[in-house]
């Protein structure tokens, strides 16, 4: 069981320091191992632990599951940003700014996520400021333009789709209440 917690524990760390990828293989080893040893009382303990934790969610942060969508007939592009915009994904997925990443993590297994642009009704455009903010400590509007804004903007003004209602369609998510201000000085 100490072993099982530590693998666990770890999952976080190779998620912030290596890839996600790396994380979500660690976090299927560790339940793969712990699946094999349920017949010891202390695993079965360890294993309660984590569904009472954040390792509950771990299969959405990771997509390993395809999430309804409640009967709607929308249909939701999420776009491919740059990795950068959307990196750490368990070290951003708590506190404030886990909505952004929740969220994103939501729709792209969601049943009504497509892949064919043409056919969205709607365009998510992911990115996780609040977190990125935090973590790299940016001070001020100017970091946070050629780290964030400056690359995102980019990438929609490269996209067809950006256009194709006036970017009325563009769903964005800031879940610290002042990102929302940084596209005031952007010519949209």
């Amino acid at each position: 069981a100490p072993v099982l917690e530590l693998m666990m524990n770890s999952v976080l760390a190779l998620d912030t320091d290596y890839s996600s990828q790396e994380a979500q293989q660690l976090y299927q080893q560790t339940l793969d191992l712990a699946a094999g040893l349920d017949s010891d009382e202390a695993v079965r303990q360890v294993v309660e632990t984590w569904k009472r934790d954040a390792v509950h969610t771990y299969p959405l942060l990771f997509g390993m599951e395809t999430r309804p969508c409640y009967g709607t007939s929308l249909k939701i592009y999420v776009y491919d940003v740059p990795e950068n915009l959307t990196s750490s994904v368990l070290r951003c997925a708590i506190g404030q700014w886990g909505t952004e990443v929740l969220f994103h993590r939501f729709l792209q297994s969601a049943e009504c996520r497509t892949e064919d642009p043409e056919e969205a009704d709607f365009f998510f455009v992911p990115v996780y400021n609040t977190c990125l903010g935090m973590v790299n400590k940016l001070e001020g509007g100017e970091e946070a333009a050629a780290l964030i804004w400056d690359p995102l903007v980019q990438l929609l003004h490269s996209m067809p789709w950006f256009e194709r209602r006036n970017q009325r369609d563009h769903l964005f998510l800031f879940a610290d209440g002042t990102s929302a201000r940084s596209w005031d000085s952007y010519e949209l």
